[in-house]
């Protein structure tokens, strides 16, 4: 990540679990980096992707996994109060995650 300044004014496409999701946004924040979403490379019109059910299922799975896993940690004060309270906030997305991989064809 040291190298990202080499890139500015380049798109670069990264890929990564909704777990590391975070931290790479508040990182490209603080290098004053935009974050766009992966439909902006490509058309609407030319958007034809076919996901695979097992990829899709396993994906779920780990994304439920970790909204389970956050939610009992939370409850239980695993985390300090200041990264729970920001933990709190994120786990909201959860559901918005998992209704849009729900919806991928």
């Amino acid at each position: 990540m040291k190298n990202i300044s080499g890139l500015k004014g380049k798109r670069v496409l990264i890929i990564y679990g909704l777990d590391h999701k975070y931290f790479i946004e508040d990182f490209l924040g603080v290098e004053k980096q935009n974050v766009v979403n992966a439909e902006s490379f490509y058309k609407t019109s030319e958007q034809n992707f076919v996901v695979d059910p097992s990829l899709k299922k396993k994906t779920l799975d780990n994304v439920s996994g970790a909204k389970h896993l956050l939610e009992k940690r939370l409850s239980k004060g695993y985390y300090s109060k200041d990264f729970s309270e920001q933990l709190t906030h994120k786990a909201k997305e959860f559901d918005v995650w998992i209704n849009y991989l729900e919806s991928l064809n």
